[in-house]
């Protein structure tokens, strides 16, 4: 019997002999490597989308600025990871001094929200690390789940960065 024949029978396991032990790999030190790599990736990814859109992004803030009073942004905080409070930035879609539940979205505003150029500032978050560019989505700070209260429909997850973009939104 050739020595091809009988090492097809009896297989000999990879790896270390008798009493040699293998590294065990150091998870914790790749994840931590994995999450900074995945940050400085969003981060320039963030950067470079800003740079580009930011002709854009100027000609909506002074068309909202124009059209009607109050401030071109509006800064909203939200809930991120392991339940910090960050500031979200967005512009603004809707008249000043109307409440937030009956705010009554402008002419401008509808056209913006329809082509999504109101999220743009949302990147200034990424680019802070405050949010990734994929997770999930980020909860208003004084949601239910802020205080306290569980609702299974949007569960975020602690521990994860909410992202500019995710799976439900991508849908």
């Amino acid at each position: 019997m050739s020595q091809d024949a009988a090492a097809a029978r009896h297989p000999m396991p990879i790896g270390p002999g008798p009493g040699l032990s293998s590294p065990a790999p150091s998870s914790s030190h790749n994840s931590t490597l994995m999450a900074a790599a995945m940050q400085t990736t969003d981060r320039i990814l963030a950067l470079a989308m800003l740079v580009l859109t930011l002709p854009l992004l100027l000609l909506a803030a002074s068309a909202v600025r124009l059209s009607s009073p109050g401030p071109a942004l509006l800064c909203i905080p939200h809930l991120g990871c392991d339940g910090t409070v960050f500031p979200l930035w967005t512009l603004r879609t809707t008249r000043m001094g109307s409440a937030p539940s009956t705010a009554e979205v402008t002419k401008l505003g509808h056209v913006l929200r329809i082509v999504r150029i109101d999220q743009l500032p949302v990147l200034l978050s990424v680019l802070r690390g405050d949010m990734a560019l994929l997770g999930p989505c980020p909860e208003r700070a004084l949601s239910p789940l802020a205080r306290g209260e569980t609702d299974q429909r949007h569960h975020h997850p602690r521990g994860v960065r909410p992202g500019a973009s995710g799976w439900v939104r991508m849908n």
